[in-house]
């Protein structure tokens, strides 16, 4: 099974990103408080310098998107308003921080958060489909809003994962058993971009 093109941040073609300094987007956007006190800009950028991506207002994208950034990177991308992918959204970084910082509400198919990713969102996260985590660390999750959709396949027990719901994840052996058949837990990131169906309760 193939993933899709990478698609860092900076590359959406629906998006119209404007530069913002750091020194005016820091005083915008204060990350701890986003982050629920777990995380500030000089653990993830190192006292190097970087700046700030924002788009004003929703933003609607194609999808699948597999967002994976460049190493190199030092922006913060910021929609300042509403995220709608039309598919599911995948965010996968490793050993690299750029913040997806929606101030909206997000609203996807499935949405799978994998690795170092930093996903922030201040609204509801509205899911068709399933969320599917597997942090590190160093990932994070968080959202400020409700969360809906049809589970929670969660595949890590760490990372920093702030998400109101009131769905139990699934999770180990649980989580295998509820796979649709010939489906690995290391081929839950491609079958969500593909679009397939991840439960066998969806497959029936």
């Amino acid at each position: 099974m193939d993933y899709p093109d990478e698609e860092p941040y900076d590359c959406w073609p629906e998006a119209q990103w404007r530069s913002v300094s750091q020194q005016d987007g820091c005083s915008r956007y204060n990350l701890i408080d986003v982050s629920q006190d777990s995380v500030d800009y000089e653990e993830l950028f190192g006292g190097d310098d970087f700046e700030f991506a924002v788009h004003d207002g929703a933003l609607v994208v194609s999808g699948p998107i597999f967002a994976v950034n460049k190493y190199g990177t030092r922006n913060v991308f910021v929609v300042d308003g509403d995220l709608v992918v039309d598919g599911t959204l995948a965010l996968f970084a490793r050993e690299l921080y750029v913040p997806l910082w929606v101030r909206g509400t997000l609203s996807a198919h499935h949405l799978c958060v994998h690795g170092d990713a930093q996903l922030f969102v201040e609204g509801d996260l509205r899911l068709g489909g399933c969320l599917v985590t597997d942090l590190s660390d160093a990932g994070h999750l968080v959202v400020h809003g409700s969360t809906s959709a049809s589970a929670w396949l969660k595949q890590s027990t760490v990372g920093a994962l702030y998400v109101d719901t009131e769905m139990n994840p699934i999770e180990g052996d649980a989580l295998r058993t509820s796979l649709v058949p010939n489906l690995s837990t290391e081929d839950l990131f491609q079958q969500a971009l593909a679009g397939g169906p991840l439960l066998r309760s969806e497959g029936e």
